[in-house]
């Protein structure tokens, strides 16, 4: 009996930190499959002029700022040409206390040339999960920064 009870308090471990280490890993799985889809839609929008797509990849938060139109219109006007070509992008990220209040990406889009003979590196961060603020999730700051370091931003840096 004494051995059944180790066996099934073993079992229960084994099984518990399975579970939770499998939706772990879903969520950091997620994040990267998410920033990088994000990168991709943020260079699509800048190539076709998209204004209203570059602004449905931000929070509701970020889209709810007074010149958030404007901001977004300068975004575009900055991004001279379609992209030809981008190195890495590269996604780093923050979770805080352990529990997963939030998670935030920070990806960077290397080394982009556009038609136009330029060059742009772009910088954005973004809410993957936010459990206390849904009104967060999404992208709040967008920056483009040319060969020559100027940048455009938009959006705002917030907390979470």
């Amino acid at each position: 009996m004494k051995n059944l009870k180790v066996f099934h308090s073993i079992f229960t471990t084994i099984i518990t930190f399975t579970f939770f280490a499998g939706c772990s890993s879903n969520i950091f799985q997620g994040k990267t499959y998410y920033a990088k889809q994000t990168a991709e839609k943020i260079l699509q929008c800048l190539d076709d002029d998209d204004t209203n797509g570059l602004k449905n990849l931000l929070s509701e938060e970020t889209q709810s700022l007074s010149d958030i139109d404007t901001q977004i219109q300068a975004a575009i006007e900055f991004y001279q040409g379609k992209t030809v070509s981008h190195g890495n992008i590269g996604v780093s990220d923050s979770v805080r206390h352990g529990d997963i209040n939030w998670v935030a990406v920070y990806p960077h889009i290397q080394s982009i040339k556009t038609s136009d003979n330029k060059k742009y590196d772009i910088v954005f961060s973004s809410f993957y999960e936010n459990t206390q603020h849904s009104s967060k999730i999404g992208m709040y700051r967008l920056k483009i920064i040319n060969d020559e370091g100027n940048e455009c931003i938009v959006g705002e840096l917030i907390n979470p």
